[in-house]
């Protein structure tokens, strides 16, 4: 993915390792600076969640939902999304604190991929000819072997990851619009559920609908939905 950024670097200030060492330091920077902004105003917006969880009256929020319903059928709800919030909350804050807990072991796995990423870089020529070398195909199949597994990396960082934290952020501009609270979490595990195959936002803007609809007008909850399923539900499609 970087190589082209690194070759046009090299072709300006004409040395291979100042070129490595300069994509490694915006490789770095492009995942240590969003964390280093973003952990201390997710581990707020978890808490706030979990207070949220926490004070929120289930079932007088089920039964704004569902005023006709049996008590048995509110009270069976309401138990039930209890414990969505609750895992779900938990779940979030566990990764959080796993990940401060381990954040030396993290910051060293971190280090060690610059490494083998800037000589990776830096010796892209040596180091094909060190696997052309050690390959027992002809330089035809050889070819056609890197093309495939060129298509489908680009095909997955491109296809998956990229479109799916674009509709993590669309969910978020969403939120945003309608004042939701704890915009941040919500956008993050938007985005994250956007990545993974067959899981998608709605994961999150449903629910987000539900609780609209115990505090908003109808209208608005409408409004909300259909901004989520024309929108952010079709733009993998499109992009």
């Amino acid at each position: 993915i970087f190589f082209p950024i690194n070759r046009l670097i090299v072709r300006v200030v004409k040395q291979k390792t100042v070129a490595a060492a300069l994509v490694s330091i915006l490789v770095l920077a492009l995942i240590i600076v969003p964390l280093w902004f973003l952990i201390p105003m997710l581990s707020q917006q978890v808490f706030g969640l979990l207070q949220f969880s926490q004070n929120l009256n289930i079932n007088e929020f089920v039964r704004s939902i569902f005023p006709t319903a049996s008590e048995q059928f509110v009270s069976q709800v309401s138990v039930t999304i209890g414990n969505a919030f609750s895992k779900i909350a938990s779940s979030i804050l566990e990764s959080l604190i796993s990940f401060l807990v381990n954040f030396t072991v993290v910051a060293l796995h971190l280090l060690l991929v610059a490494f083998v990423f800037f000589f990776a870089l830096k010796d892209e020529e040596k180091l094909k000819e060190f696997m052309s070398s050690l390959s027992p195909l002809n330089k035809i199949q050889e070819k056609s072997l890197v093309k495939q597994f060129k298509d489908i990396t680009e095909s997955i960082v491109y296809g998956q990851i990229v479109i799916g934290i674009l509709q993590g952020i669309l969910v978020g501009v969403g939120l945003f619009i309608f004042g939701v609270p704890n915009i941040l979490i919500l956008t993050t595990v938007a985005a994250l559920l956007s990545i993974i195959p067959f899981v998608g936002p709605a994961f999150v803007y449903i629910p987000v609908a539900l609780y609209l609809l115990s505090t908003r007008e109808p209208l608005i909850v409408a409004v909300f939905l259909a901004y989520n399923l024309l929108i952010v539900s079709t733009v993998d499609n499109l992009l």
